[in-house]
């Protein structure tokens, strides 16, 4: 696979005999690109260089545990080829470019650009194995550093080149060649491609950039993904980034600003994407969050986070499917609701377990809607305790009135967490219960909808979620509804070639026909069913 070691004013066609065999196997397993007769005469003060080359090939080699002369990364035949070809012969053309070249003039330039190609080497390497590379990419590697080379022994810079290729590979050719007259520049077009692909690292990486006319733009990407990132940045305002953020004109980045000078100023978050479009003001949500340590209504609090929810959760499954600022992340709507759930709710009633009157340990679940108590329930729900859930649920119940309409309340969410909400009922034994307040009907679509879409998850748990829900369920009819929603959906994706899909649902069928009569799933024939499942199914 290597190029033969030169000897001092020997031509190369003089290869060591294991060179000459290498060769001839490469010849016989692929078909090369170059095979040009090969007369370079190397110097021996530069033979050390072209070995350190030499052996970096051979490191390649033998990347897959075999040194037989194919660099062999994935799993395709036709990627490998390619990388053997240009990591090979295109490497040792390289080699002999800068031997041949006269605009190469002196000894340590040669010396220069062949320790280039071995770092190119190295940092191939490397890349792959820290898997930042894709090896499918090693030709465009390879002929975008042919191209930096040839512009840089001419004294011109490699940016035209930089900001075409992809960030994986600009990363290593920039690193190669930091002497290049274009390389501030090129590192300037790398960040912006790295802040592209990992938007999350933006604040933690843009300190050597914030004079850059990209550095306010990135600022506001970063602000959409992480508004507690610029809060807590924005708190420290003569520091580097604090002067970055402050300086920002973006109505979402100030209003941060602003909210870092205001007592619990954390509280505010999951309400930005109100307060910047008007919904609410600063004043709106202080009469709940109070000033300092003075004025907070938790239970006000709290109710204002579920309506918002249901009102941000409206607009996610709009035909727009707009996600609002704030609602995912560090002290969004959605940690924010968990947060104050189980502070004010389900840790007091869990605290008073022992409490025979269920009036006194319920009582902080006094003045809670049964909308209240529905996301109270879930956002508890691996700190629930058994007792309380089930005494949560029948206030719940009773707070929807007189004649209690389940899918009523469901509807009235958008169906918000639906699927979590079934399978807590069905773990706590309630999920007949709740589908008996609503119409036949509408409890027979909920479960075809709690069934939909199996395969479309990254993981198994709805399709566990579901499994543990049916057992649950002593209906017969329900169950053999839902045993032929099941069934219909394998079909489906029989039909559509969905590997997946058939696996998931036709092993949910096998697994409910054992359930005859229902069982709970913490049978042992039933979790080996289930982990059948997560060794079976193709991620």
């Amino acid at each position: 696979m290597c190029r033969c070691l030169r000897n001092f004013m020997k031509p190369r066609q003089q290869c060591t005999m294991k060179k000459y065999l290498l060769s001839c196997l490469i010849l016989i397993s692929f078909t090369p690109v170059f095979a040009a007769q090969d007369s370079v005469i190397v110097p021996i003060y530069r033979q050390l260089f072209h070995d350190k080359i030499d052996h970096e090939q051979i490191l390649l080699d033998q990347l897959d545990g075999k040194k037989d002369g194919r660099i062999s990364l994935t799993h395709k035949p036709e990627v490998n080829l390619a990388v053997t070809e240009v990591m090979t012969n295109k490497i040792n053309e390289l080699e002999d470019f800068v031997e041949r070249n006269d605009s190469i003039a002196t000894n340590n330039e040669k010396i220069k650009y062949l320790t280039y190609i071995e770092s190119l080497l190295k940092k191939f390497k490397y890349s792959y194995r820290s898997k930042e590379f894709n090896p499918a990419f090693t030709p465009q590697l390879v002929e975008a550093f042919e191209k930096i080379m040839i512009a840089d022994i001419d004294s011109l810079s490699m940016l035209a080149e930089i900001e075409k290729a992809p960030y994986a590979i600009g990363k290593i050719l920039t690193e190669i060649f930091a002497e290049n007259t274009g390389y501030t520049e090129s590192k300037k077009i790398l960040y912006l491609k790295y802040a592209t692909l990992y938007p999350a690292k933006i604040l933690q990486t843009i300190e050597p950039y914030v004079n850059e006319p990209f550095a306010d733009s990135l600022v506001v990407l970063s602000c959409l993904l992480n508004p507690t990132a610029i809060y807590n940045i924005s708190q420290a305002p003569g520091s580097t980034l604090g002067m970055l953020v402050h300086r920002n004109n973006n109505p979402l980045v100030k209003a941060i600003v602003e909210l870092s000078k205001t007592p619990n100023a954390l509280l505010y978050f999951p309400f930005l994407d109100d307060i910047l479009k008007g919904n609410k003001t600063i004043e709106d949500i202080r009469k709940y969050v109070g000033t300092g340590e003075v004025g907070y209504d938790s239970i006000g609090y709290f109710k204002l986070l579920v309506q918002t929810e249901i009102n941000y959760f409206a607009r996610m499954t709009s035909v727009a499917k707009d996600t609002p600022i704030a609602m995912f992340g560090p002290n969004g709507l959605r940690e924010k609701l968990k947060e104050k759930a189980i502070q004010h709710f389900v840790t007091p009633i869990n605290e008073l377990h022992d409490l025979s009157n269920i009036n006194m340990r319920m009582k902080a679940t006094d003045s809670l809607s049964a909308v209240d108590l529905y996301f109270m329930m879930i956002m508890g729900e691996n700190d629930i305790y058994t007792s309380s859930f089930k005494h949560s649920y029948a206030r719940f119940l009773q707070r929807l009135g007189k004649e209690p309409r389940t899918d009523s309340l469901l509807q009235y969410v958008h169906y918000d967490f639906f699927k979590k909400f079934i399978k807590m009922t069905a773990n706590f034994n309630k999920l007949d219960n709740f589908l008996s307040y609503m119409p036949q009907s509408s409890s027979e679509t909920l479960m075809r909808e709690f069934i939909a879409n199996l395969d479309n998850t990254g993981t198994l748990e709805d399709a566990i979620d579901v499994a543990d829900s049916y057992s649950s369920i002593t209906d017969k009819k329900l169950q053999s509804t839902i045993l032929g929603y099941v069934m219909s959906n394998e079909k489906d994706c029989i039909e559509k070639n969905n590997g997946r899909g058939k696996t998931i649902y036709g092993l949910l069928k096998t697994i409910f026909y054992r359930l005859t009569p229902p069982i709970k799933l913490t049978s042992p024939a039933c979790w080996a069913y289930l982990l059948f499942m997560k060794l079976t199914i193709k991620r």
